[in-house]
């Protein structure tokens, strides 16, 4: 079992850019596991899993609840420009 797995979320990684996954839209779970186990050559669920939480705790994705009430995940556009929006109150006397 690898300890470290940071070598895996490097590679998860630079293959999505690599085939533009943000096209893709929402997706469920399961396709992005398959993805992920098609880049790393794992078998375990368990190791697939914790691969998959860190890269939504580290903002890889975005999380959207669907009705069924589970969720769908999306690949962030590493290209896409960051918009900062600031609320300013001007008052004239």
């Amino acid at each position: 079992m690898p300890t470290n797995l940071q070598p895996y979320i490097k590679k998860i990684v630079n293959y999505l850019i690599k085939k533009k996954v943000w096209e893709h839209g929402y997706v469920k779970y399961s396709t992005l596991k398959r993805m992920i186990i098609y880049i790393t050559k794992l078998e375990r669920q368990y190791i697939i899993r914790k691969l998959f939480i860190t890269l939504v705790d580290d903002g890889v994705f975005i999380k959207r609840k669907n009705l069924c009430r589970s969720y769908n995940y999306k690949f962030k556009n590493p290209n896409e420009i960051k918009s900062i929006t600031k609320q300013i109150t001007i008052t004239f006397t």
